[in-house]
């Protein structure tokens, strides 16, 4: 069965505040869609080149962790699961939430140490609850002073 990549995008809330959705199959492999989406959305939401970089680094550390992990069963193979990534991209001018979940459910119970400090250094704010983690970064002062 073909494993599909699903995406909507434009879900408009408010003028100035739109959500972008993205949907691909739970394999690391796909850790370049989410990057280029991720990096997309920063940059209309105008970000600097080193504010999109750290969020893509984000992003893909966040997609690494979440697509590594074998789930319940450590014998699962990557290739027969029928579990997704799902990612939300809730966009405003110079901010980004993003929530990123596996659909099966499973998930580490915990966040390791190095992704932990990856995470502590590019984002702005960071959770993660079994399977599914939220991000907050903005667009750095400097750039938004600029705008002024």
């Amino acid at each position: 069965m073909p494993r599909t990549l699903t995406y909507s995008f434009g879900t408009m809330l408010t003028p100035h505040h739109h959500v972008i959705s993205l949907s691909v199959p739970l394999d690391a492999r796909h850790a370049s869609t989410i990057r280029v989406l991720a990096s997309a959305v920063c940059a209309d939401a105008g970000f600097t080149v080193d504010d999109i970089d750290d969020f893509r680094l984000g992003i893909n550390e966040v997609v690494s962790v979440l697509a590594d992990d074998p789930g319940d069963d450590p014998g699962d193979d990557p290739e027969s699961n029928d579990g997704r990534l799902e990612v939300d991209f809730a966009v405003t001018p110079g901010r980004i939430d993003a929530v990123v979940r596996r659909t099966d459910g499973a998930g580490a119970s915990e966040l390791d140490e190095l992704a932990q400090r990856i995470l502590d250094v590019v984002v702005d704010h960071h959770e993660y609850d079994r399977g599914t983690f939220r991000l907050t970064k903005s667009a750095s002062r400097r750039h938004l002073d600029d705008d002024d």
